[in-house]
């Protein structure tokens, strides 16, 4: 396997220029040539067949010679895909060379599959095991698992002597279209007669077990549900605090005449398990997850010890370093006592850490390496005395030490003093050992990798580099590395080994790295197989791995992702074909099974800025088997009504660029207006590196807007405030996104920045440039739980002569852009002490509580996010912005403030937040607070 960050230095290797060249071409073999080949002629009775396909399968090609390995290899991809039953390559000498002919007789295909059974047999389900065969080729292993499948799938609902046999028929003289017919036998069903338990049943009784048990006399037998039986009176007994309680399987014993089973459940009730602490609260430890011993999975002594450690932990984490947790068990008749006695002991906090012995490596130096730190006020954490983090701050240490080329080094234990009642300092003791630095590092063998740039590699990823530290880890990590290098290049049977040589004093060591590379592994053809409405050349396309190019594990990986990420295939296979002695071409097989690509969608919802809300959607996912995705949504609410069609193709001619063509309706009612908007859009997004993409799109809208006028209309101007908008622009933008996780993010961040230019073609009438700038961070407290921090920003300059908004005053610049484009802030996912929309600085962006939206916007948001209880949490949050009619004219001073609190359930499908927010700085005639209902995080 490749190292560990081998795949991102291929990357950074190949994007410097310093990848190996693609595979040669095959070299001829000039042993055995036949005569050239002057024309290939392909013949066939199979349907419908692709043959461009077929072609890009030949071995062969004209000009070349007509060789037994060609011909071989010709017929071996071709019976490969799976398509022709019978493939013939003939050659007739025409003029001095050879026509050769391509001979493809149909395969059996599976025209029909049919269930025959006695009346009463139940089909329903037997059917679902043959679901999707018609159409497929015919392979006789499918059809034979077939009968294994319906025999077991039988005998599982109690059909213990089920029998299936199999026939085969063809529907046409050429044998080309079959039906398979299976005849099931299915017998009667078994019944159970008796129910008994071997072993001890303790103070519970058989009695009661049997009436516990969801097997009876008389039920029909099934094989899987008697085993589930067992599981669900083990976990029974568990919940009455029979923690050691043992239910096995049952071993069955079956009258084939009668067809009655006999049940016998091995068993062991065992003791009650009986739990008492002392100096705690056990429903907060249970609450806490503290006790697993007391849960389901029953009791084990390495899960009362794991909880011992864990109490432990979460004592000092709280300050109590000195805390004691004793775990004792004692058996007592049918009974195990349990105790778990928590000694917390006085609150001690780390003062001081201090470092003994080091020499070379300066305190400071090492102090970062250390999660543990004295007490510092604004340090959350900080002060906090735990063994198991200890422990791996002294394993950080170590590992530093290796990476600074120290031999021999010792780190610990550390000991802890308490100087002041509830003050400790930590002291670590370091024996640093002897430092050693690499002289030269010289290669040899290496050809395939540019020498250069490697060790510019190496030297960022703090391996082995001149004038560095030395240490066997290191070596071997390099050795690693560079392996791992090669094995991604396709080199997977490179050898790298060193050699090292020290100086006279034994503490510079020169290093010579050799590398046997041998073969590179390129594939030869690609052959498609199991497809049925997919254009092979889209599968080719999303592969990303073609004739004549080096192939290694990560890059096969690459490849399967690649086409599950086209969303037409439920299954996908991709691997080598094996090698053909003397050669390094290795067929590449790629199968896949089509999977479900129509999906329909609908949902109810409610939050407090949409309403009652509901939508219905339509998909389908490979459409005319080219993996273009077709999307159909309607949406309606209270607030507003949107229709939605969507044609995303993953490529465009020869170029993988996704594009996305949207058609659109909107009718969306505002706080100072009314929208209708409808028209297109065509979207461009590439990837550019890890996590980050960009977009390009040309939109084209009209926009109409109903409203009533602030103030009376100029008398100079006409009235254009309700006419019709017509907007052409292009955007392009560049989303970063290094968040953990997309809906409920702990850590990392996103960076947005979109520019947009509308600028007057087809009649358009809007004239403007429009950046959005948004940067989010997400900083885990632990315990504490989530700091969420957001800043965004926006500006639009006004170019051009648009006739003005007349219902503002002449000296505001957001009169020069449609209302429909202007900034609005508030609302639960802006600022969430106002109301959607309601955010605005009273006479530019709102007149008479009534916001117009404006040309500037800023707007900052902080909040922390904490846990209450298993998936619920809480809120608390700082909402600070406004907008402004003037992206110039931003001023501070005149931002609103806001803050709150919430309530969070985290659901499967994202956070549903339920918030308070109060208005900070309020003004006359605002309400006090605003409450918000929504799903989803608000940035």
């Amino acid at each position: 396997m490749a190292a560990p960050g081998a795949l991102v230095a291929w990357l950074a290797l190949t994007l410097a220029g310093a990848a190996p060249p693609p595979c040669p071409p095959p070299v001829a073999t000039l042993a055995g040539e036949g005569p050239p080949v002057t024309a290939i002629e392909i013949r066939s009775d199979i349907p419908r067949l692709d043959r461009d396909e077929v072609a890009q399968l030949l071995a062969l090609a004209p000009g070349q010679p007509l060789t037994e390995e060609a011909l071989r290899r010709t017929v071996v991809n071709l019976y490969a895909t799976g398509v022709p039953g019978q493939v013939e390559v003939l050659s007739r000498p025409e003029g001095e060379g050879v026509r050769v002919v391509v001979a493809l007789w149909a395969g059996v295909v599976i025209e029909e599959v049919e269930l025959e059974a006695e009346p009463g047999t139940e089909l329903g389900s037997a059917r679902r095991l043959i679901a999707g065969w018609q159409g497929r080729p015919f392979f006789e292993d499918r059809v034979v698992r077939g009968v294994y499948a319906l025999q077991d799938h039988y005998r599982e609902r109690g059909h213990l002597d089920a029998q299936v046999r199999l026939r085969v028929s063809y529907l046409d003289p050429a044998q080309t279209r079959a039906r398979v017919i299976y005849r099931i036998a299915s017998g009667p069903q078994a019944r159970i007669s008796t129910v008994r338990f071997e072993g001890d049943a303790g103070s519970v009784g058989r009695e009661v077990l049997l009436n516990k048990l969801a097997m009876a006399p008389g039920a029909v037998y099934r094989p899987a549900a008697a085993a589930e039986a067992a599981r669900q009176l083990r976990r029974w007994l568990v919940r009455q605090g029979h923690g050691l309680a043992r239910v096995e399987a049952p071993s069955e014993v079956i009258d084939t005449a009668s067809g009655r089973v006999e049940l016998v459940y091995p068993l062991a009730v065992g003791p009650k398990v009986e739990l008492e602490v002392v100096g705690a609260d056990r429903r907060d430890l249970e609450k806490r997850g503290f006790l697993p011993f007391l849960g389901d999975d029953g009791y084990e002594e390495a899960l009362l010890l794991q909880s011992a450690r864990r109490i432990r932990r979460f004592y000092q984490e709280k300050g109590f370093y000195r805390a004691k947790v004793t775990p004792a068990s004692e058996r007592r008749g049918d009974q195990l006592a349990l105790r778990l006695t928590i000694e917390p002991g006085p609150e001690a906090r780390v003062t001081a850490v201090d470092f003994e012995g080091n020499g070379e490596i300066p305190d400071d130096e090492l102090a970062r390496f250390l999660t543990t730190s004295a007490r510092r006020l604004i340090a959350l954490g900080s002060g906090r005395l735990v063994d198991e983090e200890l422990a791996a701050d002294l394993d950080n240490l170590r590992t530093f030490y290796v990476q600074q080329g120290f031999e021999g080094t010792r780190i610990g234990p550390a000991r802890i003093e308490e100087s002041e009642p509830g003050e400790l300092s930590v002291v670590v003791p370091v024996v640093e050992g002897r430092r050693r630095r690499l002289g030269r590092l010289t290669w040899k063998g290496v050809t395939q990798l540019d020498l250069g740039a490697l060790e510019e590699q190496l030297a960022r990823d703090q391996l082995l580099r001149p004038g560095g530290p030395f240490h066997p880890f290191l070596l071997e990590e390099t050795r690693s590395f560079v392996a791992g290098l090669y094995e991604i290049a396709g080199f997977d049977s490179a050898r790298v080994t060193s050699a090292v040589t020290w100086d006279q004093t034994g503490d510079v060591a020169d290093v010579e790295i050799e590398v046997v590379e041998g073969q590179v592994t390129c594939v030869g053809q690609v052959i498609v197989r199991g497809q049925r409405t997919t254009d092979p050349q889209v599968i080719r396309r999303a592969l990303g791995l073609g004739s004549r190019q080096p192939v290694s594990r990560a890059r096969l990986l690459e490849a399967q992702r690649n086409l599950y990420q086209l969303g037409a295939f439920s299954e996908v296979e991709v691997f080598l074909a094996p090698a053909q002695p003397g050669s390094r071409d290795r067929d590449l097989i790629v199968r896949v099974e089509e999977g479900k690509t129509r999906r329909t969608v609908y949902g109810l919802g409610y939050d407090t800025e949409d309403g009652l809300r509901g939508q219905l959607g339509f998909s389908h996912g490979n459409l005319f088997g080219r993996g273009f995705r077709l999307g159909a949504l309607l949406r309606a609410s209270e607030r507003d009504q949107l229709g939605r069609l969507t044609l995303e193709q993953p490529y465009v001619g020869r170029f993988d660029l996704p594009l996305t063509w949207t058609l659109f309706y909107s009718d969306e009612t505002r706080e100072a207006f009314r929208a209708e908007k409808w028209g297109g859009r065509v979207e461009a997004v590439y990837p550019l590196f890890d996590r980050a993409r960009a977009n390009l799109v040309y939109d084209y809208r009209i926009v109409e807007t109903v409203r009533d006028p602030l103030g009376p209309p100029d008398d100079e101007q006409p009235d254009r405030a309700d006419e019709p908008v017509r907007i052409s622009s292009l955007i392009t933008g560049l989303t970063v996104d290094h968040r953990d996780d997309a809906i409920d993010p702990t850590r990392g961040g996103s960076a947005f920045v979109q520019l947009q230019y509308a600028f007057p073609l087809l009649s358009a009438d809007e004239e403007f440039v429009k950046l959005v700038v948004q940067g989010t961070g997400y900083w885990s407290l632990g315990r504490l739980g989530v700091l969420a921090g957001s800043l965004k920003a926006g500006g639009i300059e006004p170019v051009g002569t648009r006739q003005p908004d007349p219902s503002l005053p002449r000296e505001l610049p957001n009169r020069l852009v449609a209302i429909s484009e202007r900034f609005f802030g508030g609302g639960i996912n802006s600022h969430r002490a106002f109301e959607l929309d309601e955010l605005g600085v009273p006479g530019e962006t709102a007149f008479d509580g009534t916001a117009v939206g404006g040309n500037g916007l800023l707007l900052g948001n902080l909040e922390l996010r904490f846990p209450v209880v298993g998936a619920v949490g809480g809120v608390v949050f700082v909402d600070a912005g406004n907008v402004w009619a003037d992206w110039q004219a931003v001023d501070l001073a005149e931002a609103r403030l806001g803050a709150g609190l919430g309530v969070r359930y985290l659901s499967p499908i994202g956070p549903f937040r339920l918030e308070l927010g109060w208005k900070l700085d309020r003004e006359h005639g605002e309400s006090p607070y605003e409450i918000h209902f929504w799903l989803g995080n608000p940035f």
